[in-house]
């Protein structure tokens, strides 16, 4: 990953070469990404937890965190309402 979770533009993929990502600086998000490092997989619930922060925050900062290709589900998007994902840290947001 080029720059940091806080904040800093981070490079992700496309079609037609690497786009750049600006993802804000924010403590919740930060803290997701601290919570999927030491723990794992996670359901939305146990980070919400984890993070104490209301899981309508946390959905929405996973999301921006799926656009920025450093986390993923378990359950493609289009099936989440059906079924409980776990998210976890992908190897961009690992190094």
């Amino acid at each position: 990953m080029n720059g940091t979770i806080n904040g800093t533009r981070i490079a992700g993929p496309t079609a037609g070469g690497a786009q750049t990502i600006e993802l804000r600086p924010n403590p919740v998000r930060a803290q997701i990404v601290d919570h999927l490092a030491r723990r794992g997989a996670s359901r939305i619930s146990d980070i919400s937890d984890a993070v104490n922060s209301p899981r309508a925050s946390v959905q929405y900062h996973l999301l921006r965190l799926e656009d920025a290709s450093m986390v993923r589900s378990n359950i493609p998007s289009g099936e989440r309402a059906r079924f409980t994902p776990y998210y976890y840290l992908t190897t961009r947001a690992a190094t």
